[in-house]
């Protein structure tokens, strides 16, 4: 009896650490595409500074400024400028449909896209001095 739990208790430690080692080989898959986009979005914001122009010319000004009255201006402040950087990245409006089929059942490509936003809700609070007066 204990060497069949012995057994099993052995068993299950290999599955577990079988699933830990692929989910750290997935983690570093995902960090090297996370990477590449960075890279890619960095080439893409230095380069295309006539794409911006032509965006600008073409939208009102959505960001006169950083300064928001509360948090949830802040918050979708940072979600209206994420949204806008990738539009002004990606301006094929058929290519944007094709990828948002992809990530809308990508939970890791979701997660980014929050990050995204937190990133730029914390400059957003930041430049507030988080709402303090």
């Amino acid at each position: 009896m204990f060497d069949k739990l012995y057994t099993m208790h052995i068993i299950c430690i290999r599955i577990i650490r079988t699933q830990i080692f692929k989910l750290i080989i997935y983690r570093d898959i995902v960090m090297k595409k996370l990477l590449t986009s960075i890279v890619i979005l960095m080439a893409c914001t230095f380069s295309t500074n006539s794409i911006a122009d032509k965006h600008a010319k073409k939208h009102a000004d959505y960001m006169p400024s950083l300064i928001t009255a509360t948090p949830l201006e802040g918050r979708m402040l940072a979600m209206t400028i994420a949204r806008k950087t990738i539009g002004t990245i990606q301006s094929n409006k058929e290519a944007k449909h094709r990828v948002r089929k992809i990530y809308a059942e990508d939970p890791m490509m979701l997660m980014r896209a929050a990050e995204l936003v937190n990133l730029e809700f914390r400059i957003i609070a930041e430049a507030n001095n988080y709402w303090r007066k």
